[in-house]
């Protein structure tokens, strides 16, 4: 789903996935042809994914099992590409005057599932975008950040579904009669359900809205801008000993999942330094799209709670949401905290995205100085 916002000679359009993630390389394709057709700029299109973890693979997973590394092409170009093509089409041609009004309200859905000592790092925040047409109709935005993964037993556990996004989605629109709204996910990286089902949550995150919604909402006024920014985060690639010893431990357990992906992961990291093409950089993407008075920031990858609570700091008299999952989910992002308790967040899941290392200590310090510096 898509929302399109013009204010002036600016477009921005904020594009909604139900799927775990994608690459910047597919992201970077879907851009480019929107802007051939649209001439709106990539900095102007702002790709979040639900991250539900009931989708077809739409990304590379080079370290699982030889039918979930890649994704299939037609899936990835038939469904979601076109997917996303035809709902920016539609939301530009449906655009009409309109209003746009701000609300922030609060939820209980999550809780951070990896610093157990740290229950203070979790956003409840619930941000509502409130589109108030000149007809009298109306549509709505809305973020929260909490991992979309219940794992419901029976044939439930092997349906496509949105998970708890696609049922507040329904309940929203339900209980107002509306049509279209859009979920936005904030930085879920190390936050998990706290119910036990979807419907639970969904119809939690839902009443939430509705409840905002009821309230007095600030009204969003001003002009337009956007801005994409890479920030280079240096990376310490293991020393090829490290690696074989790694591939030589793991390469006799056979149906161990843990270590045959290590077998792969410590393959591929074999496989760069050969060719002379192992990653000295893992960029992060920043993007910010400031509409009037409101500020939508997202960053790629997972991105962990206090990344949020960082940035908001920076603009304390402002409304500002904060979304991960943006443009590239290609590992998570986590905070120091997080990679010195050496967690999954921290450590064990760039195994799984087949990244050369972790992210360094002070990773989250280097890149909210550097947002701050950029002022955006």
């Amino acid at each position: 789903r898509t929302m399109a916002i013009t204010s002036g000679n600016n477009t921005v359009l904020i594009v909604s996935l139900d799927v775990c993630g994608i690459n910047d390389t597919f992201a970077g394709i879907v851009k480019q042809e929107i802007y051939e057709k649209h001439k709106i700029p990539a900095a102007a299109v702002f790709i979040n994914s639900t991250h539900t973890h009931f989708a077809p693979v739409s990304q590379n997973w080079f370290t699982w099992q030889p039918p979930n590394q890649l994704p299939d092409s037609l899936f990835l170009y038939s469904v979601v590409k076109k997917g996303i093509l035809r709902s920016v089409n539609e939301a530009i041609s449906a655009e009409k005057p309109a209003r746009l009004y701000f609300g922030r309200g609060k939820t209980d859905i999550g809780y951070n599932r990896s610093l157990k000592d740290h229950p203070e790092l979790y956003d409840s925040d619930v941000d509502v975008l409130k589109v108030q047409y000149t007809d009298n109709t109306e549509s709505y935005l809305f973020l929260a950040a909490c991992h979309p993964v219940f794992s419901t037993a029976g044939t439930l556990h092997y349906t496509i579904s949105a998970n708890y996004p696609g049922v507040a989605r329904k309940l929203v629109e339900e209980r107002t009669d509306t049509e279209n709204s859009i979920f936005l996910q904030g930085t879920a990286g190390d936050i998990n359900p706290g119910d036990n089902g979807e419907y639970i949550s969904g119809e939690k995150l839902a009443n939430e809205v509705i409840s905002v919604l009821s309230r007095p909402m600030n009204e969003i006024t001003g002009s337009i801008s956007f801005f994409l920014d890479t920030i280079n985060i240096p990376v310490m690639p293991w020393s090829r000993e490290d690696i074989r010893k790694l591939r030589a431990d793991n390469i006799d357990k056979a149906g161990d999942i843990s270590a045959e992906r290590d077998v792969k992961w410590s393959n591929l990291m074999l496989k760069y330094l050969d060719e002379g093409t192992m990653p000295k950089v893992m960029p992060v993407y920043y993007h910010t799209l400031n509409i009037g008075n409101w500020k939508l920031a997202g960053f790629s990858r997972e991105t962990t709670t206090p990344y949020s609570f960082g940035v908001k700091k920076m603009w304390p008299g402002k409304h500002i949401s904060v979304a991960g999952y943006t443009n590239d989910v290609s590992s998570y992002l986590p905070s120091t905290l997080h990679i010195r308790a050496k967690n999954y967040e921290g450590l064990g899941s760039f195994f799984w995205y087949g990244m050369p290392n972790t992210f360094p200590e002070g990773v989250e310090e280097i890149i909210l100085e550097t947002i701050e510096k950029l002022a955006r």
